[in-house]
């Protein structure tokens, strides 16, 4: 069982909870742009770009609810079925109950990566790199500021990821002998294994924590660097800033989810190897 089999099993259910999220990633996309126009529209006594703006936006707003309610009635029902197929193929090799517990509820990992982990995935390049794209053509000094803030993010993910992949191994092997160690009912051992599992998700947790606070220390840094580029620029309009700005932190946003995304990736290749055994 791996991602490449759920994905061809239901491709045509996944495609289309994906077509619908690019489009209200499109539509939201656009949002900073028309808000500063309707900014500078108001200003100069026009409603017609203010207007335009609550279209787009109850626009994405009704694409984004329907896209959920269609996510859970699919995800739902392929869980339902992947879950199945794990129980019967793992309880044909002979593998013991607390591995089969252990890699059933690791089968919703597999699931979980299309329904939230895609998304995320598909967010982040979306606000990175549209986000870029328009900020290029408002401020180029901004422009390389945001690119240059990539190599020390870089550095930083690389390392801590290394981490996070030898953290991830420790939780999911102890994670196998639970149900064992539950039937042996041992409180010592009950209680030794609950504080091991403890333990690492702690430190899988802070793993991410400190890569997150490095990061944002580059983020601050991009930020100031933003607002003194328009030091002394009297041309451009308050629209423009705050569709820059809108950009900007989109751009922010969507780097923040890297250290998360790393984590999850690292997971579901450790979970992958698990269940193919």
């Amino acid at each position: 069982m791996n991602l490449k089999n759920i994905f061809k099993q239901y491709y045509q259910k996944i495609v289309f909870t994906y077509a619908l999220f690019n489009l209200e990633n499109i539509l939201l996309l656009v949002k900073p742009l028309l808000m500063g126009m309707a900014i500078d529209g108001l200003l100069s006594g026009s409603y017609q770009e203010l207007i335009q703006y609550v279209g787009l936006y109850c626009l994405a707003m009704f694409t984004g609810i329907s896209r959920r309610m269609y996510d859970t009635r699919t995800y739902t029902s392929i869980y339902a079925n992947t879950a199945s197929d794990v129980i019967i193929r793992q309880n044909g090799k002979n593998i013991g109950l607390s591995k089969v517990t252990a890699r059933v509820n690791m089968s919703q990992k597999l699931v979980d990566f299309f329904e939230t982990d895609v998304p995320v995935i598909l967010t982040t390049l979306y606000t990175s790199i549209g986000a870029l794209v328009m900020i290029y053509f408002y401020h180029s000094s901004i422009f390389t500021y945001c690119l240059l803030l990539l190599l020390p993010l870089s550095i930083i993910n690389t390392y801590y990821g290394g981490i996070a992949t030898v953290l991830t191994q420790k939780f999911n092997d102890r994670s196998e002998k639970g149900v064992d160690i539950i039937e042996q009912n041992n409180p010592k051992h009950i209680r030794k294994f609950f504080d091991i599992i403890t333990r690492l998700r702690v430190r899988i947790s802070d793993n991410e924590a400190i890569g997150f606070f490095f990061t944002e220390l580059f983020v601050i840094g991009l930020m100031l660097l933003s607002l003194l580029a328009f030091y002394g620029q009297s041309q451009i309009t308050a629209g423009e800033i705050v569709s820059i700005f809108q950009y900007v932190n989109m751009y922010i946003l969507a780097l923040d989810d890297i250290p998360y995304l790393i984590i999850q990736l690292v997971n579901l290749k450790d979970i992958q190897r698990r269940l193919q055994e």
